[in-house]
């Protein structure tokens, strides 16, 4: 009988902490996968949220700063509506208030 492939070799990473994860960890590495497609919906939008008004100080026009924000504030809204499946409070993310990041945004524009 032959011997198997890599017997009497050391065993990888055997003094590392175990990683309940670690094939996944493996997987988004290995196939360069972005990590924040693979959250919830709503961990996005607070995500997106948190970056309002710096991620919008490239838009020039108060036009275009509103209808981003409109946009932002639809896709929390359609979030809302989608069905929740699971244990406990399906993730909320708060709408914002246009006319108040509006005024942040020329703020940080001057």
């Amino acid at each position: 009988m032959d011997a198997m492939n890599g017997a009497g070799k050391p065993l990888k990473d055997l003094d590392k902490p175990h990683d309940t994860n670690w094939w996944v960890n493996q997987m988004v590495r290995r196939e360069k996968v972005d990590p924040t497609t693979l959250m919830h919906p709503a961990m996005g939008l607070r995500r997106e949220r948190s970056t309002f008004p710096e991620s919008l100080a490239h838009l020039s026009d108060e036009v275009d700063v509103r209808a981003a924000l409109v946009d932002f504030n639809d896709r929390v809204i359609a979030d809302r509506k989608k069905p929740y499946f699971g244990n406990g409070m399906p993730p909320v993310v708060g709408r914002v208030d246009v006319d108040e990041m509006l005024q942040r945004w020329r703020d940080l524009r001057s």
